[in-house]
């Protein structure tokens, strides 16, 4: 299994320090190690695949705590979410592409309407990579 990411870099950067205080350093190609796939990757590829094939996917919308339905900042619809692996339990996780709710809901999934996903990293781990 080979999966190659490309990140960029920006020396001394954090959350709190604004984009123009940093300095870009270029760019570094990772390459993870078929041993580092097999336990962080596998378990969510084959979570989102069982899922699947069972019919568990799941798109429903979202709510604050008091029962309100969450809306879209931009285009003031609802806010959706699906039940696929996220970033709070996995390394790799699967998150949505969609940059407007109203659009691009072209993706049906066990009878469930959705935007395209894709897998994700979590920032931490690649963080984690800069500094070896």
């Amino acid at each position: 299994m080979d999966f190659h990411h490309q990140v960029s870099a920006h020396a001394g950067r954090t959350k709190d320090t604004p984009l123009e205080k940093t300095i870009f350093k270029g760019f570094k190609r990772l390459q993870f190690t078929d041993e580092f796939l097999q336990e962080n990757l596998k378990p969510v590829w084959e979570k989102v695949r069982t899922m699947v094939w069972n019919k568990e996917v799941r798109v429903s919308t979202m709510h604050y705590k008091n029962g309100k339905t969450k809306l879209t900042p931009k285009t003031k619809v609802p806010m959706e979410e699906t039940n696929l692996p996220k970033s709070k339990d996995y390394n790799f996780f699967v998150r949505g592409t969609g940059q407007d709710a109203t659009k691009g809901k072209n993706l049906v999934l066990n009878k469930q309407k959705c935007i395209h996903n894709i897998f994700g990293l979590k920032g931490q781990l690649l963080s984690n990579y800069f500094l070896k």
